[in-house]
């Protein structure tokens, strides 16, 4: 069973799941794409959007 991580969307301020170690995620509510990091493992953090 993998871990489910969250960030929160820059756009609708709404939490959204991300898999660990992605480079990319997308907001299920408002269709947007992030580059994520990981500072830490198991806590990623969006760093801006993916082009």
């Amino acid at each position: 069973m993998s871990e489910e991580t969250k960030c929160r969307c820059m756009n609708c301020l709404e939490r959204f799941p991300v898999q660990p170690n992605a480079k990319e995620a997308t907001c299920p509510h408002c269709n947007i794409k992030y580059r994520i990091s990981w500072p830490w493992p198991g806590q990623p953090k969006v760093r801006g959007l993916a082009k």
